[in-house]
């Protein structure tokens, strides 16, 4: 039976063409319920293992782990106590105190946090919209109040946006019962895991085996949950795999999925969330189901929400449950769903700045230093055109801040700000941005931006200078949100000739230019292939400035060429 979204199509044509044909002795498919999908597969080790794909999009199906008192259970009971479609075993539990059940990882059960633990152990984390993500061991992440279903899982996760990983030892190259979760890319499907070991039908699996199954099936992000003779499979109320004890083992915690067959009126478009309903009171919405009111006004506290997810705001957070904000010089309150937290700046040898509504231990953000340019000097330098042509310049810069610059919202633009260039070319952002990037720019990294100077129809001298922007955030010049450089520190010295064959004043229809022949000098190609026309025997002091010029920026720019560093050489282009 092919799912609704075509994924598991997509999966057996991808098998059938990239592997052995004989790779798979059986694939079972059976859809469980519109969205879930099993697959029980026997293989060639030999391998015995059952994968669930579960369409995290649909509004009926709703995730659930165990709460607090729910724990030290058998997973088919568990499944029928809470009326689970497909039920998975979860965490280790303390050896120590072996028969409390009591979880080592994070455990949240309907939004009731049991188990606080998210440094020493990785988990799975998803909030009531079933926005689920994967945490590594070390993190020491906060325990958010958005997750309403949390499980812990080993302390090594298997794949880490998209990548395999890979460990050493013997635990993680043997091969054994386990159980495993994992999530696509983009969030959308959930993959659950069980694998058969320890019998001579199923010889269970190793840590790169495991791995390799779950990226089979998309897995960007995977854990190893509690796996040997806790690894138990249970849909519809039936085991499903073999359990290496020979039955079932009583385990600390679990993963359910459940569908729901109705949508109360109150939760039509808004199934699985939580939806403030009033100044204090918030609904939330499960599956569709609506699970009751909340009202934060009994603790004095008001509800505030983001269109998916409603919390309580502490009265501290004069701004709204999403805002920061300085108490003085150093100390800073943040608060975040509502939660109010004070933090000193002062510890880490920094001040307290507020700007763009929301305050931060000031560092520089956006900073840049200039490291080359076309011109010559790594902030430019001279350019002699003829009226009306074009050239290519760039600039390149340091990325000095604490941000990573971004294609389409990292530009160097011409000043004043904001304002249209007359020297903008048909290759500039707009007329008032010259350049972006071409990929994200991490600090410490050098970026380039290139554009087109087009000089104007009017001959004469212009200086034309540059400022850096981040769109819609700071210019780097500004304070608290930009290092610098200052505006204008980029920037281009621009002679404009009517014609850099004929000097200025005995060109046009009176004078007798270059173009006739006489006395005309020539400097000579360069090893970089540069080359320069002068002026006449008998030309002007003023030609003579602009050659001078123009031959101080020639020899800057082979002189760069010859270092090797990438180079446009400022030539008129007629």
């Amino acid at each position: 039976m092919v799912r609704s979204n075509g994924l598991r199509l997509v999966l057996l044509l991808a098998a059938a063409y990239a592997l052995p044909r004989a790779v798979y002795a059986e694939d079972v498919w059976t859809e469980v319920a519109p969205g879930i999908d099993h697959l029980h597969r026997t293989a060639p080790g030999p391998h015995d293992y059952h994968v669930v794909l579960v369409d995290l999009t649909r509004p009926e199906i709703f995730l659930r782990a165990t709460g607090p008192g729910e724990n030290g259970q058998r997973t088919s009971s568990f499944a029928a106590s809470v009326g689970a479609t497909v039920t998975v075993n979860g965490d280790l539990w303390d050896a120590d105190n072996w028969s409390a059940y009591e979880p080592l990882g994070l455990a949240v059960g309907d939004g009731w946090g049991w188990r606080s633990d998210t440094s020493s152990w990785s988990f799975l984390a998803c909030d009531p919209s079933k926005q689920c993500s994967y945490d590594p061991w070390g993190h020491l992440a906060e325990p958010s109040p958005r997750w309403w279903t949390a499980i812990g899982g080993m302390q090594d996760l298997l794949v880490i946006d998209g990548v395999p990983q890979s460990y050493a030892g013997d635990y993680y190259a043997q091969r054994h019962p386990r159980t495993a979760s994992g999530l696509t890319a983009d969030r959308g499907t959930l993959i659950l895991l069980t694998v058969d070991g320890r019998r001579s039908q199923a010889i269970g699996m190793s840590f790169a085996e495991l791995t390799a199954v779950m990226m089979e099936f998309g897995a960007h992000d995977a854990i190893n949950h509690d796996g040997g003779g806790s690894t138990t499979l249970v849909i519809g109320g039936a085991v499903q795999n073999v359990p290496s004890d020979g039955g079932e083992r009583v385990v600390a915690n679990h993963l359910a999925v459940s569908v729901s067959d109705h949508v109360d009126p109150s939760c039509v478009g808004v199934e699985n969330s939580k939806q403030c309903v009033d100044a204090t009171q918030f609904r939330t919405c499960i599956g569709g189901i609506d699970r009751g009111l909340s009202d934060c006004g009994f603790f004095g506290l008001t509800c505030e929400t983001d269109g998916l997810f409603a919390f309580c705001v502490d009265p501290r957070c004069v701004n709204g449950g999403q805002s920061s904000f300085c108490l003085d010089d150093t100390r800073i309150a943040i608060c975040e769903d509502g939660v109010y937290h004070e933090g000193d700046c002062a510890g880490f040898g920094l001040p307290c700045v507020e700007g763009f509504d929301t305050a931060w231990c000031w560092a520089d953000f956006y900073q840049a230093s200039p490291s080359a340019s076309s011109l010559g000097a790594p902030d430019g330098g001279a350019l002699v055109l003829a009226a009306g042509a074009s050239s290519e310049i760039w600039f390149e810069l340091e990325n000095t801040g604490l941000a990573t610059w971004i294609p389409g919202t990292t530009m160097i633009a011409p000043l004043p700000r904001d304002a249209a260039s007359p020297f903008a070319a048909a290759d500039w952002v707009t007329p008032s941005r010259a350049a972006t990037l071409d990929q994200e720019l991490p600090p410490g990294s050098v970026g380039r931006f290139s554009f087109t100077l087009r000089a104007p129809s009017t001959p004469g001298s212009y200086e034309v200078s540059f400022g850096l922007v981040q769109e819609a955030v700071t210019w780097f010049g500004d304070p608290p949100g930009g290092g610098g450089p200052a505006d204008g520190v980029l920037g281009v010295r621009l002679e404009v000739v009517e014609d850099l064959d004929t000097p200025p004043g005995e060109g046009g229809a009176g004078g007798t230019g270059a173009g006739d022949g006489a006395g005309g000098v020539e400097v000579g190609e360069s090893d970089c292939g540069c080359k320069l026309v002068g002026a006449p025997a008998r030309a002007s002091a003023q030609w003579a400035a602009l050659l001078a010029l123009g031959l101080l920026t020639h020899r800057r720019t082979c002189a760069r060429r010859r270092s090797r560093a990438p180079l446009h050489a400022g030539r008129a282009h007629r």
